[in-house]
């Protein structure tokens, strides 16, 4: 199918996938998928395991050991230096009934060329992925899923439970367990607190550092940059207490140097207490930015989590508030008697996932955030860009993206996973980068197939935002299996029975 510039389609065939002819059809078959390569090439899954290029005429069948077809899920495509290199997903070895072996899935990446199909490198895991996008910047795939996915010749991590003789009870204060043990069953050591703690508003940052309360203000050595820490404790003493010390150490996100400050508060009587506490007090750059951790990951420093501020959860508490008293009554429970509301909460919207990132060449793991709740995957497009994720945060929704070799809060959908909880037939949820967020509904029950159009503001901050709402899949259309956006604003959706393009969205 092809568009002219006022967007009128013109329908022409430019391949057609064989049909096998068997008397059995295989239940492990995936949908059939075709993907770019590059201008006017493309590379064709029917979903058995038969890959074709329609340019070259070749034709690549994927088989296991014993010559069989492996169906398989084309997932993404690029050209190489030496070759096509198309990312798959298929079954692995499905398990015995009476085994209590769990179903897994290889995820792997194959060189085609010249007819020959050759399996670069192949990963293991217990379920799919929800999400798959490429970073031309570093040749990675960048991959959301339920669970990491590994290297088949490793095994995943389990996490195992104690049993009752393995369990050791917590201590009271100022108890010792110890004392009533012989040294060979000394129980390991506590972990060393955190550097500091933190919390955070739509506008600034607080950090708070404990210190020797004996520690004169001219020893504390602080430069707060634009983009960087410098803090340096002077001390001959010695000290039970960890001197922090940062040299150049990237923040998170920019702050405004002009308008942030240090203090640091000793204690008036050193017989109460031997802490003191150093607090840095910093205005974001951008107002609204939510920091996920105060270093950026290029500091190597660890990873110390927010500490909630209550005001902040009050906030949260109070934004609920206001939504559900807004629908009182019995007509919501007239409307839907099945309705669940446990499932309607706002914390239940979203899919928890891992974000990996694999290495193109060689199928190197390297996990950059473990169970976060995913809301939103960019919208497939002719134009690349770099990886974008919508990530759930309390009521809201935060767009991340990865333009160099990290990920940068670009903006906040404010609400969105309050608004996206509501919603009870979603098939895909997709943004077009700070501008949109679209919540599709698949249409396979009545009342269903409507798009949800929710406006971005960037990184302005507003109190109000515009919903549009529009019908793409009904009963004449069936249900809905694919969207892509052919360029600005225009969208063109995939139903069962009917392509539906949508414009003037923006």
């Amino acid at each position: 199918m092809w568009f002219k510039a006022n967007l009128t389609s013109t329908f022409r065939k430019i391949f057609e996938i064989p049909q096998e002819v068997s008397a059995t059809k295989s239940d492990l078959a995936e949908y059939p998928v075709a993907l770019e390569i590059g201008p006017g090439r493309l590379l064709i899954s029917d979903g058995n395991g038969r890959l074709y290029t329609p340019d070259t005429e070749e034709t690549y069948e994927l088989t296991d050991k014993t010559g069989s077809l492996t169906p398989c899920r084309l997932l993404h495509v690029r050209q190489s230096a030496t070759g096509v290199e198309a990312l798959i997903t298929r079954r692995g070895p499905v398990p015995d009934p009476s085994s209590k072996d769990a179903q897994t899935y290889e995820l792997a990446v194959l060189r085609l060329n010249s007819n020959t199909i050759t399996e670069v490198w192949s990963l293991v895991g217990p379920s799919l992925p929800a999400d798959v996008q490429f970073d031309h910047t570093s040749d990675e795939y960048v991959i959301s899923s339920p669970s990491p996915f590994h290297p088949s010749t490793t095994q995943e991590p389990v996490e195992l439970t104690p049993a009752k003789d393995e369990t050791a009870p917590i201590p009271r204060a100022g108890e010792n367990l110890d004392a009533t043990h012989t040294s060979g069953n000394q129980t390991n050591p506590l972990p060393p607190p955190h550097a500091y703690s933190w919390t955070q508003t739509d506008d600034s940052v607080t950090i708070m550092l404990p210190l020797p309360s004996i520690t004169p203000k001219p020893a504390i050595r602080i430069t707060l940059g634009k983009s960087h820490l410098t803090l340096n404790v002077i001390s001959s003493a010695a000290s039970s207490i960890p001197l922090p010390k940062y040299a150049q150490c990237p923040w998170w996100a920019e702050i405004d140097p002009g308008a942030s400050l240090w203090t640091w508060e000793r204690t008036p009587d050193e017989r109460e207490s031997h802490i003191g506490l150093l607090t840095l007090h910093l205005e974001k750059k951008h107002v609204g930015t939510r920091w996920s951790h105060i270093f950026s990951q290029s500091s190597n420093e660890p990873e110390v989590p927010e500490t909630l501020d209550p005001s902040e959860l009050a906030n949260i508490r109070e934004s609920l508030e206001k939504y559900t008293s807004e629908m009182t009554g019995t007509m919501p429970s007239l409307a839907n008697p099945d309705a669940d509301e446990e499932l309607d909460a706002p914390g239940q919207v979203g899919q928890r996932v891992s974000v990996m990132r694999v290495s193109a060449h060689i199928g190197k793991v390297e996990v950059d955030q473990r169970e976060v709740s995913l809301l939103s995957s960019p919208v497939p497009s002719l134009e690349p860009d770099p990886p974008s994720l919508v990530m759930k945060r309390d009521i809201d929704g935060l767009l991340f993206t990865r333009p160099a070799s990290n990920w940068e809060h670009e903006s906040t959908y404010s609400a969105l996973s309050f608004v996206l909880a509501s919603k009870r037939d979603t098939r895909f949820v997709l943004h077009n980068k700070d501008k949109m967020v679209l919540a599709f509904e698949s249409g396979s029950t009545y009342g269903t197939g409507n798009v949800y159009i929710y406006r971005g503001h960037g990184k302005n901050k507003a109190q109000f935002s515009e919903q549009s709402v529009l019908a793409v899949a009904d009963k004449d259309n069936g249900a809905l299996l694919g969207v892509v956006m052919l360029r600005e604003g225009v969208f063109c959706c995939l139903c069962e029975r009917r392509l539906v393009v949508l414009r003037g969205t923006v």
